[in-house]
């Protein structure tokens, strides 16, 4: 299961800036690219400025009726923090049941207000190390009208054990 979508032990509004200084850069570089629209487009972002992120960017589609989140790529930072790769799955697969609305929450928020979503806190899941982890949900458009894709950026550290 997909566990590093969930248990989070604080979820902060974007008014708090990042405290992840290569979110805040990545959340720096959404705001250029939104060209004084709403929502950025995908195409908008240059291949070449995503370099220093891309292992720790995940791409997620979404879909509207009903409302989805679906892995188009996972950067291979996040695959080792999830443990496998979700390329190709929804979240609603990957995270168990229980968990599953702490989990879309972020998203849902991220695409209702189209607006960057920040989240961060002490992650524990079975068999790892504690993780503080960082989170930010960047909604952008491929239609030019609605948030139909989600930038993720996750930096995750490795705890001392306590």
């Amino acid at each position: 299961m997909l566990g590093f979508l969930s248990h989070l032990s604080q979820l902060k509004p974007i008014a708090a800036l990042p405290a992840h200084s290569k979110l805040e850069a990545l959340r720096q570089y959404w705001e250029e690219n939104r060209q004084n629209s709403a929502l950025p487009s995908r195409s908008n972002f240059n291949a070449e400025r995503m370099i220093p992120w891309l292992p720790h960017i995940s791409l997620v589609d979404v879909g509207h009726d009903p409302l989805r989140f679906r892995f188009r790529l996972m950067g291979t930072g996040c695959v080792r923090y999830a443990g496998s790769d979700h390329t190709g799955k929804c979240i609603e697969e990957c995270v168990d049941e229980h968990d599953r609305n702490e989990a879309l929450t972020p998203y849902v928020e991220c695409i209702e207000t189209q607006q960057p979503v920040y989240q961060s806190g002490i992650h524990k899941m079975a068999g790892m190390k504690p993780h503080a982890v960082h989170r930010l949900y960047l909604p952008c458009t491929n239609d030019g009208a609605s948030a139909n894709l989600i930038v993720l950026g996750v930096y995750a550290l490795e705890l001392a054990s306590a």
